[in-house]
């Protein structure tokens, strides 16, 4: 389960280039079994007081860091119990690779558009 958590808009406060509001945004992956993954991604970090002099690290597309991966399988495992031994998920046949990527930055840009 992936969770995303974006924070009301700082008013007072905008980016230079753009004119967005200054907003923090978490996310989180919870997968059984793991330690639940976390990110912030806002362009503003969380708890900062000057977002301008000290900006928040998810500025751009594709940056690993700032990547949520999840396999594929994992999305559509779904065995009956109790599981057979050869039990393999069915992929549907129109989705390809192995992982889902989702590009927090993208989600960032589409938050801060939206001015909510």
């Amino acid at each position: 389960m992936v969770s995303i958590k974006i924070l009301d808009p700082r008013r007072s406060i905008r980016e230079p280039g753009t004119g967005y509001f200054y907003r923090t945004m978490t996310a989180k992956l919870y997968r059984q079994g793991m330690a639940i993954e976390r990110w912030d991604f806002g362009n503003a970090k969380k708890y900062l007081r000057d977002p301008v002099n000290d900006p928040a690290g998810c500025n751009a597309p594709n940056l690993p860091d700032f990547q949520i991966t999840i396999p594929i399988n994992e999305v559509f495992c779904d065995p009956p119990f109790p599981i057979p031994p050869a039990y393999i998920p069915v992929i549907p046949a129109n989705i390809t690779g192995n992982n889902f990527i989702i590009d927090l930055y993208r989600i960032q840009r589409i938050a801060l558009d939206a001015n909510m």
